[in-house]
């Protein structure tokens, strides 16, 4: 058992804070990790079927579409293949083979940038 004086200084206070926060830090570490298993890194994307119907020199290009696809319930990726030490690449976005035609009449029908 832990007693814990509540007339104690600030800093215990805040220390006290501190540990509660970085112990809850571990613990969302913990679950997101568990259950979303590997990230999908670049190569494991380009590896596993994953069909590219998108590729832009602008962010926010990449991330329209993103987005628009969620409200559609598609999943897609994006991958950052721009590097940031020289501002040159571009942005990637993959999708599930089987949505492959599906997504390519809507980049090319619903989305337009002028």
């Amino acid at each position: 058992i832990i007693e814990y004086d509540i007339s104690q200084s600030e800093n215990s206070v805040s220390m006290l804070l501190g540990i509660m926060s970085l112990l809850f830090t571990g613990i969302l570490l913990y679950y997101f990790k568990k259950n979303t298993g590997n990230s999908l890194s670049s190569n494991r994307i380009e590896s596993e079927n994953w069909s590219k119907v998108f590729e832009s020199p602008h962010q926010h290009q990449a991330q329209i579409i993103h987005d628009y696809l969620l409200e559609k319930n598609i999943v897609s990726v994006i991958l950052n293949k721009k590097d940031s030490n020289y501002n040159w690449g571009r942005y990637e976005l993959y999708v599930n083979p089987a949505d492959n035609e599906i997504v390519k009449n809507i980049i090319e029908n619903d989305i337009s940038f002028k």
